[in-house]
């Protein structure tokens, strides 16, 4: 597992291996002042896989803002167009929320658990 040093109030991102998925887990809150760590975590973890397969715990993220969603939304269209496959894995009630009101709950793939494969390489 790759961890970032947490911030004071408890903001961290790590990445590391679940069932053969890269996992980035992202606790605490994302905003402008640390997206940027999020984006860099999400990049790394996409070059493990070819295509790239991804999943991202929320289940610890208290808030996130709209750059935080933008790094998101960008990872998922790189792997997509990778032939890829990135997964949201059970986001916190506020998460969710933020999710369902900006509508990427209909465009990202949103589950309560870790798929039980990864999908094949090539």
């Amino acid at each position: 597992m790759t961890p970032s040093d947490p911030s004071p109030d408890g903001t961290g991102f790590s990445l590391g291996r679940r069932g053969g998925w890269p996992v980035v887990t992202v606790t605490g809150e994302v905003d402008f002042s640390n997206a940027d760590v999020l984006g860099d975590r999400l990049a790394e973890a996409t070059r493990w896989h070819t295509p790239p397969h991804l999943a991202v715990d929320l289940s610890e993220l208290e808030f996130c803002d709209s750059s935080g969603l933008r790094r998101l939304v960008i990872a998922w269209k790189r792997i997509k167009d990778l032939g890829g496959r990135m997964v949201l894995l059970n986001p916190a009630p506020r998460m969710a929320g933020l999710l369902h009101i900006t509508g990427l709950d209909t465009q990202l793939e949103i589950l309560d658990a870790l798929p039980d494969r990864p999908p094949p390489s090539p």
